[in-house]
């Protein structure tokens, strides 16, 4: 999983634990309470969450292999109004001192496609998303899968993000794919 950006991205090892601890260590998560755990028998035992193992992703610097960064993926199924659904999250985000961006601000926030589809939660997300950009907080968008359901949901990034550019009346969408190359149409 690596591009142009001087970074390898990969899921983590063992052979990571060393780097990983220190990365945890060195950047506290922000919040009233710092939580650490000395004596877990590893890393990856002592993340989980609701008793499900997290896959650990790493970004390590290509051109000296130091530990950039980590973000931790835990899935599992769960019923949501009587019907068996993933639910998925991301979290425990880490980036080392060095990589840092300065003066970056960033809220995440969370929608469903009823709250585009209904006017009075269709302006209160515009105006959410409005304010924080007026601010220059950077907004992570990602689709509420705590209460979407199959009738309303988004389904993909790729028509969340383009509900969320018309919110903001963005000039401009990108959307990065693994696919390669430039498609008029599915390449399937």
């Amino acid at each position: 999983m690596s591009g142009e950006t001087g970074f390898d991205l990969r899921w983590a090892t063992p052979a990571d634990e060393p780097d990983i601890r220190a990365l945890v260590a060195s950047v506290p998560m922000p919040g009233a309470v710092a939580v650490r755990f000395a004596r877990e028998p590893d890393y990856f035992l002592g993340a989980t969450i609701m008793g499900d193992p997290c896959d650990v992703l790493i970004a390590r610097h290509r051109p000296d292999g130091r530990l950039a960064g980590i973000a931790c993926r835990a899935e599992r199924r769960a019923y949501v109004n009587g019907r068996e659904s993933p639910l998925g999250y991301i979290g425990q985000i880490r980036v080392a001192p060095g990589f840092q961006p300065e003066n970056v601000v960033t809220a995440q926030v969370l929608l469903t496609a009823f709250d585009v589809a209904a006017r009075t939660q269709y302006l209160n997300a515009r105006n959410t998303l409005n304010r924080l950009l007026d601010w220059k907080v950077v907004p992570i968008v990602n689709e509420n899968d705590t209460t979407a359901t199959d009738e309303l949901c988004f389904g993909d990034n790729d028509a969340l993000a383009a509900q969320v550019a018309l919110l903001v009346k963005a000039d401009l969408l990108v959307l990065l794919t693994d696919t390669d190359g430039l498609y008029t149409a599915d390449p399937r």
